[in-house]
């Protein structure tokens, strides 16, 4: 309902709206739009209100105040919608009062107040919990929702995903947008994607797990982690995909939506046409590691081949032209790979979609083969295959992949420096004083502060020269540094340059600073190679000024995979005072005087066999010929035997099966999820007989095999149930719904197989409201 200026009068009340509202701008369930003053100002002896409205289940906010003062919104109910439910646009509106109102399950909020008219906010918080008041937040937490999302569930007509669009869904869990409070982890259960046409998730926040899912003929899977050094994320937070099924080219070829311009539509590996994600080019890539720490646990990819059109499809890939930082601590366990041209692929200079490789994300990826199943060796790192830093003479180079593998303890440095923030950075490892690395930073345009995040190998030393003049000030902090870890680094200064040296430990969360120390000066390198972290060493000879970077405190707990230990991020802060603007590249005085002959890194395990027990656990996909079960559950307790509805009677694939002679208990059919084909039909008595309840309980846990779809009914009543009703939620029921009521109905359909799909579901009535019935169709596996 739009509600425009000049009305006679709007006073609506105990009025239920549901299923209203659009995913485009203007169209809400009720919308007073610039209906300018509605109240006695505007001339009306009768103000407008709302009062008493029930809605939910809406695709587009509840209540949008536009231009309108004056309006009355009391005793009015939102429910599971999207968008904020009261919203007050402009932040012009004046008047308005929203009095004793209710908001649930509203995404990403109930309220944007932007009015801060003092007797909205009064009637905002009257019978409100504590003292609240709306906090202006111009960086929304919670689900993302894009303009134009599928407002409906996923059917057999139209399978797509609720609230898909061309990215998915984007979603930001924090824990009350409170970054002190504890990390409570967003966990995505049975998450499907397929056929979008630029990603197929992009998820950034705190600890996210994503587990029993399947993605077929998409690209980039992406964890934009906000635990990292450069963001003011969850401290010590981490995302993990566990479990899941990665298809690049499937059965389901889809359909070309305008033959001769449709980008998206060309030949797949088989020669084939088919759509494909981003156009026939791109390099597909089924996960893009970036930022983190992220972890990739028993995970399948299948189908990903390499094409003329496109030679740089690969498994795991990294995000394309990234200034970012990329944790260290990536990591992957238990994968499997079937059908699978390149692994890895990294990119190389010049190649379409990667650009020239010169953004510190592109030089400093990485991530760890924990248990060898990517590389064949165990624990091996996999590095871009020219960076120097992490190199060592055990390293394994893998053109294909444009990387290498080496093995040896690795952390980063995360450093800021300023006055200027222009300048490259080249560091420069005393081991191969040859092939020194040069960063340009994280800031793209010009600008007095920079920041820098490379990865490097602990326990060894460094020299850092720039391609300008040295900043005034830098800051240095050691990321995923363990306790004692250290670094030597040498700074290029101009001669004559004096020095202000400091230690500091900084809190993440508060930004509170403490343990300032200043460093002294040492009399010679050895002192500070033989410190303790609180002394520097200037070498006027070559211009290099001389820290030892130093760990002094562990990541354990809740910190383990921190940037930062437990006390906090320690840093060490230099400020230089320097009379010369010349460049400070100090390469040429200070090798050979430094240089070391590379130490060998730690050693090399081949992975003994092949891991039987990778990859995912079976989760539910498609088959090629789109095989599904076609199945409806009818229940009937006692209670509803009078009410219309169908009759009592679990259907597969248009074969009824009955309670026999109409016993009352569990009416139970169990199908093989393989081939749909009906294995046992049998009825538990658990109504009459208390043993049926044992009886029942060990046909689910003994009798049943695994990878079985579970279909179970209510006929009459269940009086004896108890540890059947345990063994129900072994194969899916779930709390509260699995406590049936006497004499009510319960529908289920579960799994046995070691995980729970997202098609497992139950229905559950209050007494009387039955009967329980679920439609649905049940993809067979793979």
């Amino acid at each position: 309902m739009k509600i425009l200026g000049g009305f006679s009068d709007v006073h609506l009340s105990g009025v239920e709206l549901t299923k209203m509202g659009q995913q485009v701008m203007g169209r809400y369930p009720v919308h007073f739009h610039m209906a300018g003053d509605v109240d006695e100002v505007g001339g009306y002896t009768r103000p407008a209100y709302l009062d008493g409205l029930s809605i939910h289940h809406c695709f587009s906010r509840c209540v949008t105040i536009h231009g309108t003062h004056g309006l009355l919104v009391k005793d009015t109910v939102g429910y599971d919608t999207l968008g904020h439910c009261y919203f007050l646009e402009d932040g012009a509106e004046q008047r308005n009062t929203l009095d004793h109102n209710l908001g649930l399950v509203t995404r990403p909020g109930a309220l944007l107040p932007t009015d801060r008219d003092a007797t909205m906010c009064r009637g905002i918080r009257t019978g409100v919990y504590g003292d609240y008041i709306p906090q202006n937040n111009e960086c929304l937490q919670g689900l993302r929702v894009d303009n134009g999302v599928k407002t409906t569930p996923a059917s057999a007509r139209n399978p797509a995903e609720f609230l898909s669009r061309s990215s998915g869904i984007k979603f930001r869990p924090h824990v009350d947008a409170d970054p002190s409070k504890p990390r409570v982890p967003a966990v995505f259960d049975g998450f499907v994607t397929y056929k979008n046409s630029m990603t197929g998730g992009w998820l950034r926040g705190g600890d996210i797990v994503i587990k029993n899912c399947a993605l077929a003929d998409t690209t980039d899977f992406t964890f934009a982690s906000e635990g990292g050094p450069m963001g003011s994320g969850d401290e010590g937070s981490r995302q993990v995909l566990s479990n899941c099924v990665f298809v690049g080219e499937s059965g389901n070829l889809g359909n070309c939506r305008d033959r001769g311009q449709d980008v998206t539509w060309g030949p797949g590996a088989d020669g084939r046409f088919r759509t494909l994600s981003r156009g026939g080019q791109y390099p597909y890539r089924a996960f893009e590691i970036y930022d983190g720490p992220i972890a990739i646990e028993n995970c399948t990819f299948r189908n990903y081949h390499v094409t003329s059109a496109r030679p740089g499809v690969s498994a795991l890939g990294f995000q394309l032209e990234n200034q970012f930082q990329m944790a260290v601590t990536n990591a992957v366990s238990n994968a499997k790979f079937e059908e699978v041209d390149l692994r890895v692929n990294f990119g190389a200079r010049g190649d379409r979609y990667f650009g020239q490789m010169d953004r510190e994300g592109d030089m400093m990826g990485s991530f760890h083969d924990v248990d060898g199943s990517v590389t064949g060796y165990v624990g091996g790192h996999v590095f871009n295959i020219g960076n120097h830093l992490a190199k060592n003479p055990g390293c394994v180079d893998r053109p294909d992949w444009n990387a290498m593998i080496c093995n040896d303890n690795y952390a980063m440095l995360f450093m800021q420096v300023e006055r200027p923030g222009t300048n490259s950075m080249i560091l420069t490892r005393d081991e191969y004083p040859g092939h020194p690395v040069t960063l340009e930073g994280l800031n793209q345009s010009p600008s007095n502060k920079q920041k820098h995040n490379p990865v490097v190998t602990v326990d060894k030393s460094y020299t850092v020269h720039w391609d300008g003049r040295a900043p005034e000030r830098i800051r240095i902090y050691p990321a995923h540094f363990n306790k004692d870890n250290w670094l030597r680094l040498g700074f290029c200064y101009p001669p004559g340059t004096s020095f202000y040296v400091t230690y500091i430990i900084k809190n993440r969360v508060t930004g509170v600073q403490s343990n300032w120390q200043q460093l002294t000066a040492a009399a010679d390198l050895a002192e500070v190679d033989q410190g303790d972290g609180f002394n520097y060493y200037w070498d006027s000879s070559t211009g290099l000024l001389f820290v030892k970077v130093l760990a002094h405190y562990a990541r354990t707990g809740d910190k383990a995979y921190s940037y930062c230990s437990n006390m906090g991020c320690e840093s060490i802060y230099i400020q230089a005072t320097m009379t010369s603007d010349d460049v400070s590249d100090c390469m040429t005085s200070a090798y050979p005087k430094y240089s070391l002959s590379p130490s060998p890194g730690l050693p090399m395990m081949l992975s003994s066999a092949q891991c039987r027990d990778c990859g995912a656990k079976e989760p539910i996909l498609l088959e090629e010929n789109g095989a599904f079960l076609d199945v409806t559950v009818v229940s009937r307790g006692y209670a509803d035997f009078d009410l219309p509805g169908p009759s009592a009677a679990i259907t597969v694939n248009g074969v009824s099966y009955t309670s026999t002679n109409n016993l009352w208990g569990f009416n139970v059919v169990v199908v093989d999820a393989h081939t749909g084909s009906v294995i046992n039909h049998a009825v538990f008595r658990t109504n009459r007989e208390p043993a049926e309840d044992a009886a029942f309980a060990n046909f689910l846990r003994n009798d049943v095999p695994k990878n079985s779809i579970v279909l179970a009914s209510v006929y009459g009543n269940i009086r004896y149930a108890q540890d059947c009703l345990s063994a129900l939620m072994e194969v899916g029921a779930e709390e509260p719904g699995i406590r049936i009521r006497n004499n009510a109905s319960f529908a289920f359909v579960g799994f046995k197989g070691g995980y729970r799909p997202n098609w497992v579901r139950q229905v559950s009535p209050p007494k009387g409201s039955g009967p329980a019935v679920i439609q649905t169709r049940i993809p067979l596996l793979y």
